[in-house]
């Protein structure tokens, strides 16, 4: 065998020693996170960008708003205050509903291409996204809606109990009150990392989506809740500080990484739980996909998909133990 040039070197590389095969992939996903973010950064990356986007005009909304807080509540007792509460919540948070619904229409595409990259098959962006945003965008614009108005419910009562804090002094049943807030944001937070996961795996309707997703969440609570702190805790923490620098660092954080970030966590707890309570009994092909003792996956050309044609006709709900698989993934799987 002819040696190689010094261009042909640097063109081409040398090769391989061996043959990349399962025993070569990792073991577990914490390995696969590692792995991920040394060989498929790039594309998370575009991913996320793409996401990204779709956030663009709940992120400007947020920014345009910021100074209504001041604008409102400057003047005036707390009970006056209160007073202008409900109008303050339905102007800043009711009016932003529209762009949760946009903003999660496009968590659909990224979620997908997420799951792809975290099973290790070839991805092209811009056809995967798009064909994802076409075959569950609508659900999750739904989860979405649902996400803001949580939201906004969450907001109105913790401005609440602060002014009633200003008015009438701290007492327990205030300190009581944002105890369970905070339980109630972390629990929202949780049962919805499961809903966006699971709705771009499998087809469910909708109410059952939030029922898996709640039994799902509190079956692995402590794991879950720890990997969505770790998701959205600077965001939040940067949120909860009433300066608009550190608002503004925040909008910032969730545009460069954060979306991305939280995409990557959230696929690798779900899929987590998706392997121990439904696809090692239900979906063998599903269970572990991506890891070395999981199913292996053939590396077939992504741009076959962008013929695909996706027929959900004879999809039927079924219980929680047997979630109806995605068409998507059934043709994959014929092919």
């Amino acid at each position: 065998m002819r040696k190689k040039g010094l261009v042909e070197k640097v063109v081409i590389g040398n090769p391989s020693d061996k043959d990349f095969t399962a025993n070569d992939l990792p073991a577990n996903r914490w390995q696969l996170m590692g792995f991920l973010l040394r060989n498929r950064l790039r594309q998370l990356y575009c991913n996320h960008l793409l996401t990204a986007l779709f956030f663009i005009p709940l992120l400007a909304w947020w920014v345009l708003t910021m100074g209504y807080a001041e604008l409102t509540f400057s003047s005036g007792t707390p009970l006056e205050q209160l007073t202008r509460l409900p109008y303050y919540t339905a102007v800043v948070y009711g009016t932003a509903l529209p762009f949760w619904m946009l903003a999660f229409y496009g968590l659909s595409g990224g979620m997908f291409v997420t799951r792809k990259l975290c099973w290790g098959e070839p991805v092209v962006l811009s056809v995967h996204f798009k064909q994802a945003l076409k075959q569950s965008g609508r659900q999750f614009a739904f989860t979405g809606l649902v996400t803001g108005v949580v939201w906004m419910l969450v907001a109105f009562a913790t401005r609440w109990l602060t002014l009633y804090s200003l008015a009438y002094g701290a007492d327990f049943l205030t300190a009581t009150g944002t105890g369970c807030l905070v339980v109630v944001s972390v629990v929202a937070g949780g049962i919805t990392m499961f809903a966006v996961s699971m709705s771009s795996l499998y087809n469910v309707s909708f109410a059952r989506l939030y029922l898996n997703s709640f039994k799902l969440y509190f079956s692995t609570f402590l794991r879950s809740s720890a990997v969505l702190l770790c998701s959205i805790a600077l965001p939040l923490v940067l949120c909860a500080i009433p300066l608009v620098l550190t608002q503004l660092i925040a909008v910032c954080m969730i545009f460069v990484v954060q979306v991305g970030w939280f995409m990557l966590l959230a696929t690798l707890v779900c899929h987590s739980a998706f392997d121990k309570y439904i696809n090692a009994k239900n979906y063998p092909d599903f269970y572990k996909k991506g890891l070395r003792y999981g199913k292996v996956t053939e590396n077939k050309p992504a741009v076959e998909v962008s013929s695909e044609v996706v027929n959900d006709s004879d999809e039927t709900e079924q219980d929680f133990e047997k979630p109806v698989r995605n068409a998507y993934e059934d043709d994959d799987d014929k092919r």
